[in-house]
């Protein structure tokens, strides 16, 4: 069900990126095969992975208006996850419970530094 969807969102991120230098997208892909189906279908991109406690996550829904994914849905969310593996090499993963400025500052980072290893960021 999801794979159409996520190849329409590929195809889109990579005619973007052929016209404005780049593209920035952004979906839930939990699972490897959503992440490794993205990176594929573009070719050069990174995948940055935002994760955080429930707590924090729960908290930043809470406030979000006009969100379509209800708080009831965290759960089954948390448990699909797939953090990354050190052989999703254009994967990196960041700690989303900080404030949002840092979590920015965080990906901004991790975005810019094209010869960095994948890790994960506090």
């Amino acid at each position: 069900m999801r794979l159409p969807w996520l190849q329409i969102l590929a195809q889109a991120a990579r005619k973007a990126a052929r016209k404005q230098g780049c593209a920035v997208v952004s979906c839930s892909a939990l699972k490897q095969s959503y992440r490794d189906l993205l990176i594929s279908e573009t070719g050069r991109a990174r995948v940055v992975l935002l994760h955080g406690t429930r707590a924090a996550i729960l908290k930043r829904m809470a406030v979000r208006e006009n969100h379509y994914l209800p708080t009831s849905l965290l759960d089954s969310q948390l448990e699909t996850l797939e953090m990354p593996n050190p052989q999703e090499k254009k994967v990196f993963a960041v700690n989303a419970d900080s404030a949002s400025e840092k979590v920015f500052e965080l990906v901004q980072k991790t975005l810019k530094n094209t010869l960095a290893p994948p890790r994960q960021y506090p």
